[in-house]
């Protein structure tokens, strides 16, 4: 490998007075770095110590003047026939020596002493020795063997690739965190507001989560008219008591809200909440306003109306009962709705984070008494006293609970920490909220300063949200949270949130994407496939396979109801091409991805001997720049590139143009293991 001579020194511009700038950069942790923006109209090259030991190793591998040992063929003057002193005599001098000593014509019978080499005799010696294969191979002799295209490529992916398990959260640990992650592929589901149920549930989507069972009826002199919106009208001159079975639903343990009934007691009229059945143990009774009621575990919850005044009274009133979740404040009545309608996607964010999953992006803020200070490494200190009960919520930047969710694995066991020890429900404490969707569940779980580990369900979950939380009254003085969320069931040293997001825009022909699969490569190039479509109204189509609808589960044969909106499996996928996408920077150590298209993720990924590898080549410039089926650049080159024909590998010597011939000797050198060594050590 000759030594460059072609190095290139920095040129500054002349229109900044040819002054070196530098801009400075504060980094996560807080600490500062500088970064060059000059100006440059030549940038030089780097002449580093990797460089200095090349070159000095090429210096060392040549022949000294004293006594050397030539290796290869090496090539000197032919001097002519007369020369009779110490000059070399080279294979060209040799053969016309022995041409005109030898008498090609004689044979090699008769007395030894008078036998010369005949010409047949010494072609005969030619065609024994054996002739070296000059066709790069990567089998044969050491010294002949060259790498070819196809053993780089197998030999860099075999160092280099590593697969990641699909999940909803794929994690992959990376030694070195410097280059994107490989391959990403990413399944995308249509989303369903199944408002943080199970579809199909019998308490709906919407709002009012009580279904209507009963039916218009007479009695003791009360009419109960079930009106179509769910209402009920009861009218008439009371004989005595009369009550009428409304509904009942299976609601999951959380906080809940009745309505209905307005100015009731319990000697006049309400609504009456049962346990197990419209007369067991009383759950709650609505008689004015909201009445909120709390459930331990999931309970069958049953719904009557009560007139009860004295006989001979005139009745006409209207019950509008109504349960809902403690998170649905508006108090209007709505008629109970089973649809969870059907969302698709323009676009998908991929977010990659470290260790700790809990996206904390919030700021410093100040809210009732309570002083936030955000430290340069995430952590949270308090200060001050709470004129109220409190929450910062730490995925928001300004602690509202809006947004700011982290995603979560179903069946997955995870350990929230960092709340100072001695936390309590009534001082302070860290709380996760379970979210399906942006729906909160209900279901939360606290973190007192010993660590908190929980399983999410295997259904119903998908997210979570986290706030620090401050009783009523509670003083604190620089108290200190360092919130983490990893996967298993304990604690590790605190580690900053380090999550980045990407946003994917699909292409324009897609629409909106009900189902596929998004891919998406290290060089920014990537695919769409979708194998799903939407009808919002149906009206009788012939689906071609299996479907999913706003009202209706699916079996087999079987077909949705009129007027549904249906999303459908197609019988041929569509792919869309995609360039210039964001690509998913990795982190030194421990990588966790997730989208949200609510699908698994996995990909490939560098692992650390193939990150110091890629690291060394791309250093040397020697990257596998491109592959070409004949001796035709079909792209631009620039000098040091490798670029593979057939199964040869070359090296660039001179920068191509695409289209220009590929000439070794004059634009390209074929290269061999040994080069590749010195080149990635």
């Amino acid at each position: 490998m000759a030594l460059r001579t072609d190095y290139k020194n920095d040129v500054l511009n002349t229109s900044v007075n040819e002054e070196r700038r530098f801009e400075e950069v504060t980094n996560p942790d807080g600490s500062k770095s500088y970064r060059d923006v000059t100006d440059y109209s030549q940038v030089g090259d780097n002449f580093d110590a990797d460089l200095v030991n090349i070159q000095n190793a090429e210096i060392n591998a040549k022949a000294p003047i004293d006594s050397p040992a030539f290796t290869g063929t090496p090539t000197a003057p032919t001097q002519s026939q007369s020369t009779s002193d110490d000059t070399l005599a080279t294979t060209a001098f040799v053969k016309a020596a022995l041409t005109n000593a030898i008498d090609l014509n004689l044979r090699t019978s008769g007395k030894a002493a008078d036998a010369k080499a005949t010409g047949d005799k010494l072609n005969s010696i030619q065609e024994s020795v054996p002739t070296v294969d000059t066709t790069l191979k990567t089998s044969g002799a050491a010294a002949d063997a060259k790498v070819t295209g196809d053993s780089v490529r197998s030999i860099l992916n075999a160092l280099v690739s590593e697969t990641t398990t699909e999940a909803q959260v794929a994690s992959c640990y990376d030694a070195a965190g410097e280059f994107p992650i490989k391959r990403l592929v990413a399944n995308i589901i249509p989303k369903q507001d199944f408002n943080g149920y199970d579809h199909p549930w019998a308490g709906g989507a919407g709002k009012n989560i009580l279904p209507v069972m009963g039916n218009t009826a007479t009695s003791g002199g009360i009419t109960y008219t079930y009106n179509d919106d769910g209402t009920v009208t009861a009218t008439g001159t009371a004989t005595g008591n009369i009550t009428s079975n409304y509904g009942h639903v299976t609601l999951p343990a959380g906080t809940y809200l009745v309505s209905g009934c307005t100015g009731g007691s319990t000697t006049k009229y309400r609504i009456r909440l049962g346990k197990g059945s419209y007369i067991g143990d009383v759950v709650a009774q609505n008689y004015d306003d909201d009445t909120e009621f709390t459930l331990e575990e999931a309970t069958d919850v049953y719904a009557r109306l009560y007139v009860g005044v004295a006989a001979g009274e005139n009745v006409n009133l209207t019950f509008k009962p109504m349960i809902r979740r403690a998170t649905e404040i508006d108090p209007t009545y709505e008629p109970y709705a089973n649809i969870c309608p059907i969302s698709g996607y323009t676009g998908v964010t991929v977010t990659r984070a470290g260790k700790n999953l809990l996206t904390n992006i919030v700021q410093s803020v100040t809210k009732n008494g309570i002083t936030m200070t955000r430290n340069a490494d995430g952590t949270l200190t308090f200060n001050g006293t709470a004129t109220a009960a409190t929450a910062f919520y730490v995925g928001n930047v300004d602690a509202s609970p809006s947004g700011g969710f982290t995603a979560l694995k179903p069946d997955t066991t995870y350990i929230l920490s960092g709340c100072p020890t001695g936390g309590a429900g009534s001082t302070y404490l860290m709380r996760l909220y379970y979210f399906n969707g942006e729906t909160a569940t209900g279901e939360n779980i606290p973190e007192t300063g010993t660590g908190a580990v929980f399983t999410v369900p295997s259904e119903g979950v998908d997210r979570c949200r986290v706030a620090v939380r401050f009783g009523n009254n509670i003083t604190v003085n620089n108290l200190t949270f360092k919130p983490q969320l990893e996967i298993g069931d304990t604690a590790t040293e605190y580690e900053p949130y380090n999550g980045a997001t990407y946003p994917i825009t699909f292409p324009t022909a897609a629409g909106t994407v009900y189902g596929g699969t998004l891919t998406i490569n290290s060089d920014g190039s990537g695919t769409l496939t979708v194998d799903r479509a939407e009808i919002a109204s149906y009206a009788g189509e012939t689906l071609p396979g299996e479907w999913i609808s706003d009202r209706d589960v699916y079996a087999e044969g079987a077909t949705p109801t009129t007027g549904a909106q249906v999303v459908y499996k197609l019988a041929t996928p569509t792919t869309y091409a995609l360039s210039a996408v964001q690509v998913v920077q990795m982190l030194a150590g421990l990588n966790n991805i997730w989208t949200d298209a609510a699908g698994t993720v996995s990909g490939e990924y560098y692992a650390s001997t193939g990150l110091y590898v890629e690291k060394r080549v791309n250093a040397q410039r020697n990257m596998i720049a491109g592959v070409e089926e004949a001796m035709i650049a079909t792209k631009n080159y620039s000098v040091n590139d490798l670029l593979i024909v057939g199964n040869t590998l070359y090296k660039v010597t001179a920068a191509i143009s695409s289209g220009a011939a590929l000439v070794v000797g004059t634009n390209v050198t074929e290269t061999t293991v040994a080069e590749q060594l010195l080149a990635l050590a």
